[in-house]
């Protein structure tokens, strides 16, 4: 399929899921890492700046509350409005 794969780490993921939250979006680690590892790729050159990416992001962040609470404290969100997925899409907010 000429796609790849990259290791992140946990560092990164937390950032990732940080990130998310201040969209609104309460990511899940796991897929906080599909963030984490296109901004890596970024990082390597294997991404363009300006480039569309797709990271697949589910909003299971609520079924880890120890975790997400512990890292993203105060900014779990759920009930994202269509006008939030719109900015994402226009590349309105994508500012880490």
């Amino acid at each position: 399929s000429g796609g790849t794969a990259v290791e992140v780490s946990e560092e990164q993921i937390i950032t990732a899921m940080q990130y998310a939250a201040r969209l609104g979006i309460s990511a899940e680690p796991s897929s906080a890492a599909s963030i984490a590892g296109a901004w890596e790729l970024e990082r390597q050159g294997a991404i363009s700046s300006g480039e569309s990416v797709v990271c697949a992001i589910t909003g299971a962040g609520p079924k880890w509350p120890d975790v997400v609470s512990r890292y993203v404290p105060g900014q779990e969100l759920s009930g994202v409005e269509v006008s939030e997925f719109q900015d994402l899409m226009s590349g309105s907010r994508l500012s880490r």
